[in-house]
């Protein structure tokens, strides 16, 4: 049992330094107590061998203890510095995006509105109606498992509004990732190529 004891201490403390403390301290009770019961001598070989070989297990085992945790001390750095970067990549790529990403989740009873990308908060300042726009679409179209695709009109202004419903593990309706853009110069095309058909139409009729 004190063997046991020993190298359990040594293999379980914070360093070289402490474990051979440890042991050495341990080393000595032994001896001590050997002592005072009289059962071994230092002059037995068999007991100078039992030193040892405590001392030589201890050692081995803290150092392969503190083997063990530098490997994982490593492989944590490791995948934290892969998920920082996986993260950091996500972001240089959603803010190089030239258009507006939401994201729309109920926390606490509230609705939260997080403006994911420097585009999307451009396009929040500059039209103070977008986020509140946005949060009556989630409530018109929330359907989730669903995509919804819409052109709003507002102030005078087409907006090109996707949403995409994501769930947590539970397959319960966590939010909506919404991307969206200011369209009124395309839509303004569309429509007067529209009028431009028409009147071209008026007036092939016009000359029969």
């Amino acid at each position: 049992i004190f063997y046991i004891l020993t190298i359990m201490m040594a293999s379980i403390s914070s360093g070289l330094g402490a474990s051979l403390a440890i042991t050495i301290a341990s080393c000595g009770i032994y001896v001590w107590l050997s002592q005072q019961t009289g059962d071994l001598s230092l002059q037995d070989p068999v007991f100078l061998l039992k030193l040892v070989f405590l001392l030589l297990t201890a050692f081995i085992s803290s150092l392969w203890n503190k083997i063990m945790k530098e490997r994982i001390e490593t492989v944590k750095e490791s995948e934290e510095r892969e998920k920082s970067d996986i993260r950091q990549f996500y972001r240089e790529v959603v803010s190089s995006i030239n258009t507006g990403i939401a994201v729309i989740e109920e926390e606490g009873g509230e609705t939260v509105t997080r403006l994911l990308n420097p585009k999307a908060q451009e396009l929040a300042r500059l039209n103070r109606n977008i986020v509140p726009l946005l949060r009556e679409c989630v409530k018109e179209y929330g359907n989730p498992g669903k995509e919804s695709h819409l052109v709003k009109k507002e102030n005078g202004k087409y907006w090109g509004i996707n949403l995409a419903f994501f769930e947590d593990r539970d397959k319960n309706r966590k939010g909506t990732i919404i991307v969206f853009n200011d369209i009124t110069a395309r839509k303004k095309m569309e429509e007067e190529m529209q009028r431009s058909e028409r009147i071209n139409r008026l007036g092939k009729l016009t000359l029969q």
